[in-house]
């Protein structure tokens, strides 16, 4: 009770049993070791009724459990808590030689053991690449602040040709496993778990706890393979390949694959060296005449190969000889009102899109001396023509159209792949006014 006599304005937790008060109930709470914090607090009372004590008999065991008997009902209220299955729910209780209702006996029987918390780990999963370490701090923390006891097991140790190491810092209330382990490519796909199982100093009840560490093992990522950029010819009997330099951490070799005519592709030769971008074949006998192709792969660390390259031949590129190299607009008409501004845009995609495209540009619209801006802008896989022009009613009139050309490449190799497209621009009277 406070100053006043009453259980006002007493802290409770957010799990307590009963949270308020008419200021004459039972309050009772658990604090951490030095009471340090607050662990559980509840009143336990009728809340329209002076529930009190009159020598009545309090019991506390060992393990937390309070046993209390109460003089409660007085007047005759049945307000006093009870649970389900309990002997009477009902004050049946009478003042002496009289009908008016009296007081009665409640008891109670709390389990207040809140404090005995068992250390705890957090379970925790952890995603490694293969051929990678991995060195990990597992927290285990007693919320009493007991000594705690831990130990390990599961299939993570012993794991590959590494061993996993496991050591721990012991400090009271929080103990700290120290876990390390590396992994192999032939741990892809496993999930490798430690059980720890730790368990307290408590007293009379030790409290333990199981939990678990995984490690889930995956595949390094696969590297694209090198995009062959060109074959061109050394000698009658040597070609030389050339590709895109390679990127990523976990490449480990490039493959080279070879056919001539419509024999079936065959490894030829691999390369440890990745940041070569080229490769030359002494083999390719009369590559003029017989059709000497290859085609490109990486591996990675734990030997797992990337899809094919694009193919490249010695005398026409199976992939890329056709007529359709570019996709774009061949041939355009515009037309424009006199004195309006042309703004017009044309894009030109390569249909490999690792390929770069070129363009240059030329024809009359130039002699107009009315052209604002005129760009391109050639990059990997297309290319960008931009046009800004006046038109005046001058060029209504004129006997030859104006156009521009624009001369279109690729970066193929030994020979290049070529196109044209034609933009035409007739310039029309503004409509009347009438």
């Amino acid at each position: 009770q406070d100053d006043l006599g009453n259980t006002f304005n007493l802290p409770v937790t957010s799990d307590a049993f009963q949270k308020t008060t008419d200021g004459s109930d039972f309050y009772l709470s658990v604090f951490a070791p030095g009471m340090e914090s607050l662990r559980y607090a509840t009143y336990i009372g009728d809340l329209n009724n002076n529930d009190h004590v009159d020598g009545g008999t309090s019991r506390f065991d060992r393990n937390g459990i309070v046993y209390q008997s109460v003089c409660a009902g007085c007047g005759g209220s049945s307000g006093f808590p009870t649970t389900t299955g309990a002997w009477s729910t009902i004050n049946k209780g009478l003042r002496p030689g009289s009908t008016a209702g009296g007081c009665n006996n409640a008891l109670f029987k709390m389990d207040l053991n809140v404090s005995a918390f068992p250390p705890k780990m957090i379970d925790t999963l952890l995603t490694i690449i293969a051929g990678d370490s991995i060195s990990y701090s597992a927290i285990i923390e007693d919320q009493d602040g007991d000594v705690i006891e831990t130990n390990w097991q599961g299939n993570m140790l012993g794991a590959g040709p590494n061993s996993t190491t496991v050591n721990f810092i012991k400090q009271p209330g929080k103990n700290t496993l120290l876990i390390r382990w590396r992994s192999t490519c032939a741990n892809i796909g496993d999930t490798l778990t430690l059980w720890v199982t730790s368990y307290d100093n408590g007293c009379p009840v030790i409290r333990y706890d199981t939990s678990w560490l995984k490690i889930a093992v995956v595949a390094p990522a696969i590297p694209p393979s090198p995009y062959p950029e060109c074959l061109t010819y050394i000698d009658d009997s040597t070609t030389q390949i050339k590709w895109q330099s390679l990127s990523g951490p976990d490449a480990r070799q490039i493959r080279i694959y070879k056919k001539n005519n419509s024999n079936s592709y065959q490894l030829f030769d691999s390369i440890t060296q990745i940041s070569t971008r080229f490769y030359i074949d002494t083999t390719a006998f009369d590559h003029y005449k017989i059709n000497y192709c290859y085609y490109l792969s990486t591996v990675n660390k734990c030997g797992i190969e990337s899809l094919p390259s694009r193919s490249i031949c010695s005398m026409y590129p199976e992939d890329t000889a056709t007529s359709s190299a570019f996709i774009f607009t061949k041939d355009t008409t515009i037309f424009v009102i006199a004195s309006d501004t042309l703004l017009y845009q044309t894009i030109v995609y390569n249909v490999l899109p690792n390929d770069s495209v070129q363009m240059q540009m030329s024809g009359n619209l130039n002699v107009t001396n009315r052209i604002i801006a005129q760009t391109i802008q050639d990059k990997t896989g297309s290319s960008t023509y931009d046009l800004s022009w006046v038109s005046k009613c001058e060029d209504i009139d004129r006997k030859d159209t104006l156009f521009v050309n624009l001369f279109i490449k690729d970066n193929q190799c030994p020979t290049p792949r070529y196109a044209n497209a034609v933009i035409k621009i007739v310039v029309i009277p503004p409509p009347s006014d009438t």
